[in-house]
């Protein structure tokens, strides 16, 4: 069972960070998640940060794309 973050979007799942995405495409919505490879997702306080810095990232220039 995934363990919630005190960031949004960011959480813990098997001892490793998930990141979810979500938008709606013509009524539809579709459902994105990432695991960091690597160091990068083992769930520490400041891979959670750098893993939230990520999910704005990619959402900003999914928003910019649109």
């Amino acid at each position: 069972m995934a363990e919630r973050s005190e960031f949004p979007g960011v959480n813990t799942k098997n001892g490793r960070i998930r990141i979810r995405l979500s938008r709606n495409i013509q009524g539809a919505r579709q459902r994105i998640e990432i695991y960091p490879e690597g160091n990068t997702g083992i769930p520490t306080q400041a891979n959670l940060e750098r893993a939230s810095r990520l999910r704005k990232q990619i959402l900003s220039d999914v928003a910019d794309k649109s």
